[in-house]
């Protein structure tokens, strides 16, 4: 070995400085080939992410309403405060099926510095069926 063997010091110094550039890489990867990114939670607003409070329902495209209607429904039978939620609808459903984003207020909150995923576990999709005039399915985000 060049310059004699190390210290396990060294070697926990050496491993971790791999790790962070591994974190970083993961992190560079997922930007660049998943469309995620990982944003500073003081900069991210509601607006930034086109999503309108669903307490505010009379702001959304007319259309939109029945949608959001159902996703209110969905949210009190899971016993969720409708005014902690923001939605975002998406504009082109696929085979009757049409995904509300839902963005948990727990998503906007500054106390973390920086967040990746679902921070507060409670953001959601929610897939509402016309044919069913319902929400058929709700996937957390990850």
């Amino acid at each position: 070995m060049r310059g004699g063997p190390i210290s396990i010091i060294q070697q926990i110094k050496l491993m971790r400085k791999h790790l962070l550039s591994l974190c970083y890489l993961v992190i560079l990867l997922s930007e660049l080939f998943l469309n995620t990114s990982i944003m500073n939670a003081e900069s991210r607003k509601p607006k930034d992410v086109n999503a309108i409070s669903l307490a505010k329902r009379d702001e959304f495209e007319p259309q939109q309403v029945e949608i959001l209607d159902a996703a209110v429904v969905h949210l009190q039978k899971a016993n969720e405060p409708i005014g902690d939620y923001y939605a975002e609808v998406d504009k082109t459903p696929k085979d009757g099926m049409t995904i509300i984003h839902l963005w948990h207020k727990s998503a906007f909150d500054s106390s973390e510095t920086i967040v990746m995923g679902n921070p507060g576990g409670k953001s959601r999709d929610l897939f509402y069926d016309s044919k069913k005039g319902e929400i058929v399915k709700s996937l957390f985000w990850q």
